[in-house]
């Protein structure tokens, strides 16, 4: 996996991801009819935009082994002062989310990331530093239950 920053070149995968992702980690928590609005094209009006700007934003997006956009990060200054008011119908109801068990934050990150350590340092395993990213691209879509899916292309060493 490859972190870098984006491009306008970046638009139509940054705008894909955004909107598969919303759809799939927000379904049952924001309004369907929300979510179903979300388009392709408006999400790449909104990052064209951002990405014009690049004084006012900063945009990093993560590639695959294969050159493809899977995850993006991006944030800016909040110019108007008015976002949360303005926004607020749209923020989720966090405490509501944690007590319901849904995993918020970041904490559930680091520790995906602390059980990833851990587990390729098992006694015993060896591990070639070369294959970690195809392992950890594997497991990623196992958890995400992509990796039987037809969907999900991968390639085994020879």
């Amino acid at each position: 996996m490859i972190l870098r920053d984006a491009n306008i070149n970046d638009v139509p995968a940054i705008a894909r991801v955004h909107v598969d992702t919303w759809r799939t980690a927000y379904r049952g928590i924001i309004p369907d009819e929300h979510l179903e609005n979300m388009s392709y094209k408006q999400r790449e009006k909104t990052w064209h935009q951002v990405l014009s700007h690049p004084n006012n934003y900063f945009v990093y997006v993560v590639e695959d082994d294969f050159g493809q956009i899977v995850g993006f990060a991006s944030g800016g200054l909040e110019r108007t002062g008015d976002y949360l008011r303005n926004h607020r119908h749209r923020i989720p109801e966090y405490g509501y989310l944690q007590n319901q068990g849904i995993p918020i934050g970041s904490g559930s990150v680091e520790s995906t990331i602390k059980q990833i350590g851990r587990r390729v340092k098992i006694s015993g395993a060896q591990w070639n530093q070369d294959n970690v990213a195809q392992v950890l691209r594997h497991r990623c879509a196992y958890l995400n239950g992509y990796f039987y899916s037809s969907k999900y292309i991968y390639s085994m060493p020879n």
